[in-house]
This record gives C-alpha cells, sequence and structure tokens, in this order.
C-alpha cells in the first residue's frame, strides 16, 4: 500500500524542515509544529488549510493535515482516497469517531470528520505512535 500523495515523508529529520515550520509546544518528549503556507500543498486536489508535524527524538512521527473540505463530503474525499489507494478504507470503530482508515507495513492513514469542529482531517502517522 502506497501513500506517497501525501507531501511528508514520516521519519524525516527535523532539520530537513528548516525555516518551514513553527514551534508550538512539546508534551512527553513530542514536539508539535506548524507548517508554513510553503509545506501547504494540496492533498489529490484538495486545498489544505493547515498541517501539524509532530516530531520524537528529531523524527517526524505523526502529521494532520487539515482538509479545506466541507465535512459533509467525507464520502467523495474517501472515494479520492480510495482510488489514489486502490484498496477500500475501514470504518474506524465508533468509539474512535467517524471516518476511514488504511493500514500499511509501517505507517497508518486516517480520514477523520469533526462535525464539532466542522473539519476533515488526514491522520498519518508510523504505526509505532498511531492511536489508531
Amino acid at each position: 500500500m502506497n501513500f506517497d500523495f501525501i507531501p511528508f515523508k514520516l521519519n524525516t529529520d527535523l532539520s530537513c524542515f528548516k525555516k518551514l515550520i513553527r514551534y508550538i509546544s512539546s508534551d512527553n518528549g513530542v514536539e508539535l509544529f506548524k507548517a508554513d503556507e510553503a509545506l501547504r500543498k494540496p492533498v489529490l486536489g484538495i486545498p489544505v488549510s493547515t498541517v501539524n508535524l509532530y516530531f520524537f527524538e528529531g523524527n517526524l512521527i505523526t502529521v494532520y493535515i487539515h482538509l479545506e473540505e466541507n465535512p459533509e463530503n467525507i464520502e467523495l474525499v474517501n472515494t479520492t482516497l480510495e482510488q489514489s489507494i486502490t484498496r477500500p478504507g475501514k470504518a474506524l470503530k465508533p468509539d474512535l469517531g467517524n471516518g476511514y482508515y488504511w493500514k500499511a507495513e509501517n505507517s497508518t492513514l486516517a480520514l477523520l470528520q469533526d462535525m464539532v469542529k466542522r473539519k476533515l482531517y488526514l491522520y498519518f502517522s508510523l504505526n509505532d505512535f498511531s492511536v489508531l
């Protein structure tokens, strides 16, 4: 399974993002950075509003991509992802919320719907750090 359409590679060293990210906070050794506009590239033609990058011991472990898409369009976005991944997404368990996910050997990609904040997110994480 291939997630190459995500414009970030997990395990990338923090130094590769010089001057393109802004430090936000740190918790339990995990550092959160917000990506500058130069790193906010559309994903499969879907515009992106913000990107949060999480690093552990200087390596990228998780990416949250906030899509500029109406959360009611989750099925349309899911279809776009399935066509690129060439595999149907599995529905999240109800206690995790509404969305779909794909697990590869080392990483997990999920499409998450937040109706309270009215947002769609892509969650991309190393399996060792994944909350899914």
